[in-house]
């Protein structure tokens, strides 16, 4: 009888992990409809963050309420334009679509952007262009963001946060400080020379996106700003330096460098979608991810000040 169970609950286990094993679509008159199957603890906001969508644009092709939760295992529409469907190599994670009745190979091409007839035959390994009704085939690839997390309570981080001040200490010490001083010396010589202090300090700081801010940097104007920061759990950038951030108003993507007033610690993050609409998020103009606010050394988790520049 024990046995049974174990076997049920293994079975059960499975079906969980496995739920959303492929991402599936149908066609759409401005490009394709994502049909993502729910896992545990998946809401709105987080599938907005993975598929780089509205919540908006989602709850609307969904046709369901942008604040409600949802149900494990339920259906939710992504809408992602064709521009989003890569058809050209088998980079990225493959979208599926289900074959109708007396649907054929040029069918299922002209439905979605006519994608070329040798790649669906590639990608999908078919001998001819005869499909059966039910038949998954491969009609491109999408590039997913990386996971985080769903938000969460910010009192678990604390363990990461202690760690960290001894890291970070000796950035309170030094560098900083002297290298202006070394620059003056230089001004004295040579005029131009005044924007390289400019250039030591954004290249201070950690992070994998930190080349990623310099380049951005560059293309348009700069906003400063300080603002009220709280925290949420992610599983990037413990070991990586992949930092994250929640921010209205900031397009989805933006490389953000963050700099904490208390030691001059600065890490670089990217955005992955918005805070408005949940309301934990009162009174906070930014969420930083649980590593990023370790390496920054801030000394109250829950609400703490920085500076933000994009």
């Amino acid at each position: 009888m024990k046995r049974l169970f174990l076997m049920a609950g293994c079975i059960l286990l499975f079906i969980l992990a496995n739920g959303q094993s492929k991402i599936k679509a149908i066609p759409d008159s401005k490009g394709i409809i994502v049909q993502h199957k729910t896992a545990p603890k998946e809401g709105l906001y987080y599938l907005s963050r993975i598929y780089d969508v509205k919540v908006d644009d989602i709850a609307a092709a969904s046709k369901i309420d942008k604040n409600k939760s949802l149900l494990v295992g339920e259906i939710v529409k992504i809408p992602l334009p064709f521009e989003r469907l890569s058809q050209s190599a088998s980079k990225g994670t493959p979208v599926y679509y289900e074959v109708g009745e007396k649907e054929g190979l040029m069918t299922v091409s002209n439905k979605f952007n006519k994608a070329l007839l040798k790649n669906l035959r590639s990608w999908n390994k078919l001998q001819n262009d005869k499909l059966t009704k039910g038949q998954q085939l491969i009609i491109g690839y999408v590039f997913l963001n990386e996971e985080p997390l769903p938000v969460g309570k910010a009192e678990s981080t604390e363990k990461p946060i202690e760690k960290n001040p001894t890291e970070h200490k000796p950035v309170e010490v030094a560098v900083e400080k002297p290298q202006p001083k070394q620059v003056e010396e230089v001004v004295t010589l040579s005029k131009p020379e005044p924007p390289k202090p400019e250039m030591v300090q954004e290249l201070r700081g950690k992070g994998y996106f930190k080349g990623q801010y310099t380049r951005q940097s560059h293309e348009g104007a700069n906003t400063q700003k300080t603002v009220t920061s709280g925290i949420f759990k992610a599983n990037k950038g413990w070991g990586d330096g992949k930092y994250y951030v929640l921010i209205d108003e900031v397009k989805p993507g933006t490389i953000i460098k963050i700099t904490n007033p208390e030691n001059n610690a600065i890490i670089y993050a990217k955005v992955l979608g918005q805070m408005k609409g949940i309301k934990q998020n009162e009174g906070l103009d930014i969420r930083i991810s649980d590593a990023a606010v370790s390496e920054l050394a801030v000394s109250d988790s829950e609400k703490f000040i920085v500076s933000i520049s994009y």
